[in-house]
This record gives C-alpha cells, structure tokens and sequence, in this order.
C-alpha cells in the first residue's frame, strides 16, 4: 500500500528547529518553499545555505535519534530488510515518497532512517501497515536514495535498452582496511540497473587497456570516457536523471562520504578480472552540473612492472640505471597521461631495492605499496608537504630518497 506524501508542515517544522538551532537565519522560516524533490536539509544544503552532514548530526543531538551513515554492511542490512516478508506490505515507492528506509528490525520494534526525522504522520502509517513500533533515526537523502535504487522498478525499466548488452558481472570486488573493495561477482538480472551499469563502466576500461575513465557531467546526459594510449575516447551517454545515482554507487565502492557534493574526494577501490587485479584510484570535483569523476586504473602485480616489460630497449637500461644508480643524481620522468610515468618510477625503485640499502619515497599519491620501501604520503593538510618530508629525509643519513609528483589531466 502507497503511502502518503508528507505534508508541508512537516517540512516547516524542520526548518523551524534549524532556525533554533541556529544553521538557517530566522527569515527561512517564513520563506515559501518547494519540497517536492527534496526534503529540507537536502534542498538546503542544494543551495549552500548548509551542509548536509553538519545539519544531521546537530538535529540527531537535539532529537537524541541515532544517524545512519551507510557502509557496506549497513547497505545489505537495508537490502535484506526491503525484501523481509515482515514489510512486504510496503514497497520500494513507498518508502521512496517518505524518503525513509528500514535500517534494524529487532524484536517487534523497526528502525527507520528518515531524511525528515519530524514526520510523524509517516511514522503512525509504517506502524498501522506493519503492526511494529518505529523507531526513527536520521539519514541524507543520497544515503537513502542509494538504497531504493536497487528496488525501484521504474529505473529497471528505463536502462533496461541501456544495459542489454556486456553487463561485466566477471569483476570481483569485497572491504579491506583502508582498500575498498566490493563483491560484483554475483549480480544478475534481479540487481539495479545502477549496480550493472557501474559494473559494465569499470570492466569494459579494463578490458581495454585504459589507464583512466572520465565520468564528465554535462546538461542533458553524464560523458563516460576511457584513456586509451593517451587519447580519451567515449565509452557511453547516460541519461542526467541517473547521473547523481552512478556517483553515489562509485563513491559508496570506494569508501568515499556520498552525502558530501561540494568538496573534492578520494577513494581506492581493487577489482579482480580474468585478465588480472587492478587497483582503482577514484577523485571527485564539483562541476557546473555535478561531480566529475576520474578513475585511475593501476596493475596491482608489482611483478610486471619492469624496463623490459615497458620496451626499453638494452642501451636504454644501462643509461636510465647508470643515472638511478650514481650520486646526486635527478632522474625527470615526464609525458602525458599513460604514457608510462608510474610504471617508470616503480621500476626504477624496484631495480634500486636491495638489503643493503635504505630507501624512502615521498608520494603524491603512493600509488603501489612496495616491501621493504619506506613510503610517505603527502597530506598537506596537517603539514606534510615535499619540502618538509625532505628536509626530514636529508637530516638523516644514508637514505636513499625517491621524490615522486604526480599530476593527471
């Protein structure tokens, strides 16, 4: 049974508690304002008056309710709850027009994250339709979205011409301390077309060699392009209305806050093929019509990573390890995106790594993790900049210092 769109007043009772609580000017309270796309801390935060997470976590405190922030686990939690014979009276839509999902259902007691945590209306109706207490708590609204996602049939319907073709379902994702990692082997045709199409992005710029893919966002349609010996080529055109749905999906694989839009991010995500392990490198940056996404795809196998396996010839290694191996000496790698940069430095380091000498890096990024290596990540957020690690480095003795810069366009 559809249940009812919440009321207005409703929405204006939590604009009215964000003006007590001090995030909005007294004045938002008397604005007239339209929730029929979203609910006020998502339309609020649309428009830079503030930010999303900051606002969850101060309205949780007031209501003393729980905030549910999705991971992995708690996504299948979710999953698992929409197809439970105990909520079947309610579907996917439903649980749509209230912006709620189901998030623990204990005893006879159901918890329901809401992106409007005030709706009390909605609250009485998921009780009198499921003979359970409920429980609110608070989510944003893509944390929700990104879960009804898989079960709306109407998106089924719309990419089913989309995705008839490859669907990639040989990747092979799952979590791991700071790595992402996700499970994609198992997706069939009962899985959103949002899963499928991610997964058909991320196997076909594998498949062909690429070293990056490009998700531009445009007015009417999102650009996928994949870096193919140095030249973007296009890949797909997905309609603009699934865009925000593809970059949660991406963003939630690599670990990255789905819910943040304004800043830039970075993510890490390893995929196995039948051609190999490789290692994702995800950053986001808002554009004009949403977030740009660009993936890195590396080789995770060190071992070939080699002079020879990047054809220089004989008389080019003698150089190159004459000059990687004599005193004060700078080698300057540069080209352009794919030409081979990454490959040369790690290969230099793997032919410079022995028992007898100490070496350390300092990265932007550390793209492969390397035994033996000292590795430094820059973070210039708390201070760790090249000239800072560098000096660090030169005050000790005996090091070996590696100095990598990168930068992709």
């Amino acid at each position: 049974m559809p249940l009812a769109i919440p009321s207005d007043l409703v929405h204006y009772s939590l604009i009215k508690l964000l003006v007590k609580l001090a995030l909005i000017p007294p004045e938002y309270a008397g604005k007239s304002w339209n929730f029929a796309d979203h609910f006020p801390l998502a339309l609020l935060a649309e428009q830079s008056s503030i930010k999303e997470s900051e606002a969850i976590v101060a309205v949780a405190q007031e209501l003393r309710i729980d905030i549910f922030l999705i991971d992995h686990q708690r996504f299948s939690n979710v999953i698992n709850l929409l197809d439970n014979p105990a909520l079947s009276m309610i579907d996917a839509k439903s649980w749509g027009i209230i912006k709620a999902v189901p998030v623990k259902l204990e005893n006879k007691t159901l918890t329901v994250a809401f992106a409007n945590p005030l709706d009390r209306d909605s609250m009485r109706a998921l009780e009198f339709e499921t003979g359970l207490a409920i429980k609110n708590a608070i989510a944003s609204e893509d944390h929700i979205r990104c879960c009804l996602d898989r079960r709306l049939p109407n998106i089924e319907t719309e990419f089913r011409n989309l995705l008839h073709t490859q669907d990639s379902r040989d990747l092979e994702l799952s979590p791991r301390q700071n790595l992402m990692e996700s499970n994609l082997t198992a997706v069939d045709d009962s899985e959103a077309p949002i899963i499928r199409l991610v997964n058909r992005i991320l196997g076909e710029g594998v498949q062909a060699g690429a070293s990056d893919i490009h998700l531009s966002p445009e007015r009417e349609q999102l650009e996928v392009r994949i870096r193919v010996d140095g030249l973007l080529r296009p890949l797909l055109a997905i309609p603009s209305k699934f865009q925000a749905a593809v970059s949660s999906r991406i963003k939630l694989l690599a670990g990255m806050d789905i819910a943040e839009r304004r800043k830039p991010q970075d993510g890490r995500l390893r995929i196995k093929t039948p051609i190999g392990a490789r290692d994702l490198r995800l950053s986001t940056i808002p554009t004009a019509h949403g977030e740009n996404i660009v993936i890195r795809i590396l080789s995770s196998d060190l071992a070939k990573i080699s002079f020879d396996s990047m054809g220089l010839n004989a008389q080019e290694q003698i150089q190159l390890k004459r000059c990687l191996t004599g005193s004060s000496r700078v080698v300057l790698v540069t080209g352009p995106t794919g030409s081979g940069k990454t490959s040369t430095l790690y290969a230099s380091l793997l032919t410079l790594k022995d028992s007898e000498t100490n070496i350390i890096t300092i990265e932007d990024p550390i793209e492969y993790r390397i035994a033996g290596l000292n590795q430094t990540q820059v973070n210039t957020k708390i201070g760790v900049t090249f000239a800072q690690g560098l000096r660090a480095v030169l005050s000790c003795s005996n090091w070996t210092l590696s100095s990598f810069y990168s930068t992709y366009k």
